[in-house]
């Protein structure tokens, strides 16, 4: 690739990874090669995840991430607090590139991050994007038949 003592890729992208190896000769023609040293780059996002509103309870949802390298591990995180902290406490809730809830529940509420790693250990990190439920009503209100004009009268409805 070259005729120095240094190869330098000004642009590292992930089609220069793999494995490079420096022969030197001398004049006479003895030569000599180094053992092979190793490029590797952090995966590259190329497409977030985005945010999902209003998911009815019991339909499904899915959250995608496109990233690239090669090898990748991908890890969904959720919690509810949109911050993600390296102490807090994060449920790992995938380990694929989509992320697939079949029936939405009001528990998967909050936020959703991924992690992206080679197998060399570079990572990176969505930003995190949210999932909410519509409410789903648990009591329906009771009709009110024959009320007294000029009294109470109340209707009690519950939700989640």
């Amino acid at each position: 690739v070259g005729n120095t003592q240094t190869l330098r890729i000004d642009k590292a992208e992930s089609s220069d990874e793999g494995y490079y190896v420096c022969t030197v000769c001398n004049t006479t023609g003895g030569s000599v090669e180094t053992r092979p040293a190793q490029l590797t780059t952090i995966p590259q996002i190329t497409e977030e995840p985005h945010s999902l509103e209003d998911v009815a309870p019991g339909k499904p949802a899915e959250f995608v991430v496109k990233a690239i390298g090669k090898n990748l591990a991908y890890t969904w995180y959720h919690q509810t607090t949109k911050q993600f902290l390296p102490n807090d406490k994060k449920v790992i809730v995938g380990n694929a590139q989509i992320l697939r809830i079949d029936k939405v529940k009001s528990s998967n509420e909050g936020y959703y991050i991924c992690t992206i790693c080679n197998p060399t250990g570079g990572s990176v990190e969505t930003n995190p994007v949210q999932l909410t439920t519509i409410p789903q009503i648990t009591e329906e209100p009771d009709s009110l038949e024959n009320a007294t004009p000029g009294k109470p009268a109340e209707f009690v409805v519950k939700a989640i």
